[in-house]
């Protein structure tokens, strides 16, 4: 009884991790080394204004959560770059991952 109990309030505090709004991307790449997101951006965004949040379920589900608010007020139209290594997030080259933020389609750019 007590293990079932455990489980479920481990699984309601995985749960409200991700319960933020989480960014809207305009696009994701991935390498072996990193993924990239792009974002929106008015000139001063950067990777600390973020957040990954990673659960520990396989495969893992990562989600992008800005922080900080970017109040400039420059026209970046493509957004801004970020990256985070496999390293930087604790997850092994290779690994499987479910990204939970959406893409939104009309605003995605070639890079």
């Amino acid at each position: 009884m007590k293990l079932i109990f455990l489980t479920l309030v481990f699984g309601l505090a995985t749960l409200s991790a991700f319960a933020e709004e989480k960014e809207i991307l305009l696009g994701v790449t991935y390498d072996l080394k990193a993924i990239t997101f792009q974002v929106k951006s008015t000139g001063c965004t950067t990777k600390k204004n973020f957040e990954v949040l990673i659960s520990k379920s396989e495969p893992a589900k990562i989600e992008l959560v800005r922080r900080v608010v970017d109040n400039c007020e420059a026209v970046v139209p493509n957004g801004a770059k970020v990256e985070f290594t496999y390293k930087e997030l604790g997850l092994s080259q290779g690994k499987n991952v479910y990204l939970s933020n959406p893409i939104k389609p009309e605003t995605i750019r070639v890079w």
